[in-house]
């Protein structure tokens, strides 16, 4: 319904509706301070958010199809978004500066993930890839490429020592994220 809305998890009661995406809503993220939070759409866009106020502050809009996911930096000074235009964006959420573009995927960038101490960061695709990338460079890192199916999600570890990968080949393979090898496929 284009519409994200934030809730209070102890009653059930709708706290506030953010409204001005024009298609459908397909990502959100909190900051990690709680103060900002982020939606992505159908529309191109990744709008930044006043949650208390439902007070629109930036929107992001260098993407040339539907933005797909979100995730903000460990530190909150960065946010990186991904879309079916098989790119991913870093930017400065404040000003809404475009820092990095990473280009290396052949189809659509269904997730994104920090390393906990934001010196990586890992995307998904439906090329069948994961990309650990620097993200101040752009230089890619590492291709994981194991999945016979469109990959659909990524996390990284707490203590940032392995990654997890989910695909629609109906598995999910833990990594060595320095070595590119496989631990398990679940």
């Amino acid at each position: 319904d284009r519409t994200c809305i934030i809730w209070n998890p102890h009653t059930g009661k709708k706290i506030t509706t953010l409204t001005d995406h024009t298609d459908w809503v397909t990502g959100i993220a909190w900051h990690p301070d709680g103060d900002l939070i982020a939606t992505t759409s159908n529309d191109h866009t990744c709008i930044i958010w006043n949650p208390n106020t439902a007070q629109k502050l930036t929107t992001l809009t260098d993407h040339t199809a539907a933005v797909t996911g979100v995730a903000w930096h460990p530190d909150g000074t960065r946010i990186a978004t991904t879309s079916t235009d098989s790119t991913c964006i870093i930017w400065d959420p404040h000003t809404g500066e475009k820092l990095t573009t990473l280009t290396d995927h052949t189809a659509a960038v269904t997730g994104v993930t920090w390393h906990p101490d934001g010196t990586r960061i890992a995307t998904t695709s439906n090329d069948r890839t994961c990309i650990i990338w620097n993200p101040k460079t752009g230089e890619r890192i590492l291709t994981l490429t194991d999945h016979t199916a469109a990959v659909t999600g990524v996390t990284w570890s707490p203590d940032g020592t392995r990654i997890a990968t989910a695909s629609n080949d109906r598995t999910c393979i833990i990594w060595n994220p320095h070595t590119g090898k496989k631990i398990t496929t679940l």
